[in-house]
């Protein structure tokens, strides 16, 4: 079987994508990514001996004390419907971002596995941002900001929609 580092490494080299790989711990791989709707970092967890990858896409600033709740409402709607990974709100400093995960067990990976976990993390991260953004500027509800994206994302038809 591949080792998960490995493929990590190879994902990474074969997108052409820069990289830190952490000195102290092997499986540990930090970047940043540039999307539609925002700059995001993306920080990847091989772990050969769990078999397991572990993907966060966190967005660069942290949200202002007074605005937790209402960015946790928005979480917890985006939570609710999203299929594809996770929204975190750490409640301490303000960090949020989208995790997902793969546990490979006795499967043999495959470069598309580590793929398929990278590129929907940051999709589910991108699609949701606006909207987050919203929140914590004040712009709008938590629901109201949701329902926005949930509109653009029907109409778009990325939700089976015209």
């Amino acid at each position: 079987m591949a080792a998960l580092v490995d493929l990590v490494k190879q994902y990474f080299d074969e997108n052409e994508w820069e990289y830190e790989q952490s000195p102290e711990h092997e499986g540990t791989f930090l970047s940043g990514v540039e999307t539609d709707n925002g700059e995001f970092d993306v920080v990847i967890l091989a772990d050969d001996d769990m078999r397991q990858v572990v993907c966060f896409c966190a967005y660069p600033d942290e949200v202002p004390e007074d605005r937790l709740r209402d960015v946790a409402e928005y979480v917890a709607r985006v939570n609710n419907t999203t299929v594809f990974g996770m929204y975190d709100l750490d409640f301490d400093d303000g960090a949020v971002r989208v995790r997902t995960s793969l546990n490979i067990a006795d499967m043999a990976p495959t470069p598309a596995f580590i793929a398929m976990l990278v590129q929907g993390t940051i999709s589910t991260a991108d699609v949701y941002y606006p909207g987050l953004q919203m929140v914590i500027d004040g712009e709008k509800s938590p629901e109201d900001a949701f329902d926005d994206i949930l509109a653009e994302l029907d109409e778009s038809g990325f939700l089976g929609g015209n």
